[in-house]
């Protein structure tokens, strides 16, 4: 049962479970898609427990994350990220926004920048159809609670996402 401690029988690697489950969804999806994730550039909207775990597992699978954002904003950096340096940023100052050897990156931006794939990992509806078109990503993760609208879906499939 999920939430339970390991010594009343609950599972230990429940932190990462879900982020670890979109990593292995991405991975399926690609074998699916023919898509090589070998220096994929992926950009993460929620740098929480999903995303952070996401973030900083999905280099198994060769891809490389070159944008993570939180509520307070977002951190850019076109030749990957460090992961681990910016989690421990944001376990001292709260937030991603800032991390060293970064430039900053707002969440609406985070959206649009030139990405294999993009995962939204925290708000519902942000991707939508007022701003579908701008998403460049062609692979979106959905890996929050409904975070591409109903109505972005069409959009998006004009555009070649998958």
């Amino acid at each position: 049962m999920t939430g339970k401690p390991l010594e009343l029988g609950g599972s230990l690697g429940r932190a990462a479970a879900a982020g670890r489950g979109a990593v292995y969804c991405l991975a399926e999806a690609a074998r699916s898609l023919q898509l090589d994730l070998d220096g994929a550039r992926v950009a993460v909207q929620g740098f929480g427990n999903v995303g952070s775990w996401f973030a900083r597992l999905v280099g198994a699978l060769g891809c490389k994350v070159v944008a993570v954002s939180d509520i307070a904003g977002g951190v850019y950096d076109g030749r990957g990220l460090s992961i681990l340096a910016v989690q421990e940023h944001a376990r001292h100052a709260g937030t991603v926004a800032g991390s060293p050897g970064t430039e900053p990156i707002s969440n609406r931006e985070l959206l649009e920048p030139d990405v294999d794939v993009l995962v939204p990992a925290a708000l519902s509806r942000v991707v939508n159809s007022t701003n579908a078109n701008a998403v460049r990503a062609p692979v979106i993760l959905e890996a929050a609670n409904h975070p591409v609208s109903f109505a972005a879906i069409p959009v998006g499939r004009k555009a070649g996402q998958q």
